[in-house]
Formats: C-alpha cells, structure tokens, sequence
C-alpha cells in the first residue's frame, strides 16, 4: 500500500500552513494598530496618518538632479513617505496596512521572511535625511512588523536646494494636512 503523501510532504504542508496562520495572526494585529491610530485622528488627533509624499517634499526643496547612492543599509524610522503614486492611503506613517486590498501581497510577504527567504532590496529615494518608497512598501511594513530596525535599499538622492529633515516632515505631518481618509480596513 502506498501513502499519497509522505511525511516530508505533510511536515511541508503543516509548517506552511502555520507560516500561513502565523503571517495572518500578524498582519491582524498590524492593521488593527493602524486602525486604531486612524481612529484616534478622527476623533481628535491633530495628526495625520498618512505617508508623507515625494511630491510634498519637492514643494519644499528645489530639485536640480539626482545621484545613484547605490545599496546601503537604511534605518526604518527613517523612511517617512512614499514616492509611489496611490500609495499615500495604502499604508500609515508607521508603514501598517490602511487598505484590505493590500492583505494578499503582505500575507505573501510576510510568510517569505518568516519561511527565511531573502527577498530583494527595497527602492528608496533620498531627500535631506529621509527616505521615500518607491519599490517595497510591503517589505518594509512587514520588516517594521517583524520589529526589525534596518532594511538594505538601492538609494537615488535628490539634490537640490532647501532642506528637508525627518524633523521638518514630522512637524507638517502632526499640524495637520487634513487630507486624511477614514482607514478602511473590514
């Protein structure tokens, strides 16, 4: 009598099933603390929750070109925005998932790095002292989520004139653009 499944096949299917059971557990907890932080906006934080974006930073500064850094090694409270179009009310300022839309991808994700895969660099663009998404918004929502501090990104600059500062960011953050959507999260 043969056996379907062996039990290398059956230690497979469990530990993916658990990878799977334990990257929902997660992302459940993530996007609960992103709706919760929505929430208290709506009821009274003067804080927005929405990334900051690549083209609120260029109204600051005076872009006249760019330089290819290359891969580096960036701190993840440092990436404060997104240079992606559409991608501002997908994810809070703290990278948590805003949007239902984006579970799969970061289910998909976050049972990569749990199974131990390395998965690519993340495409960031420097402007002053911090960093906008451009390639990697679940990679670095799940890298936050998994408590880490750093993530290797390939890094463009862009040079100009005018400063930007994490500080700076922070502060237009809080005083309230109020372009803020009611997190949508079911």
């Amino acid at each position: 009598m043969y056996a379907y499944n062996s039990t290398c096949e059956v230690d497979k299917y469990r530990a993916n099933h658990t990878l799977e059971a334990a990257a929902n557990n997660l992302y459940n907890k993530v996007a609960q603390r992103g709706l919760l932080a929505g929430l208290k906006r709506l009821f009274g934080r003067k804080e927005t929750t929405t990334l900051f974006t690549l083209d609120e930073a260029r109204r600051q500064i005076r872009v006249e070109g760019h330089e290819a850094v290359g891969e580096m090694t960036v701190d993840l409270d440092m990436i404060l925005g997104t240079a992606a179009d559409g991608r501002a009310q997908d994810f809070d300022v703290n990278f948590r998932p805003l949007q239902t839309h984006n579970k799969e991808r970061w289910l998909g994700v976050a049972a990569a790095w749990l199974n131990g895969r390395r998965l690519g660099c993340v495409k960031l663009v420097q402007v002053g002292d911090i960093f906008f998404v451009e390639d990697g918004h679940h990679r670095i929502s799940v890298a936050k989520a998994m408590g880490e501090h750093v993530i290797e990104a390939q890094v463009v600059c862009l040079l100009g004139s005018g400063t930007l500062s994490a500080q700076v960011a922070s502060e237009q953050k809080r005083t309230g653009l109020d372009r803020t959507p009611t997190p949508a999260l079911a």
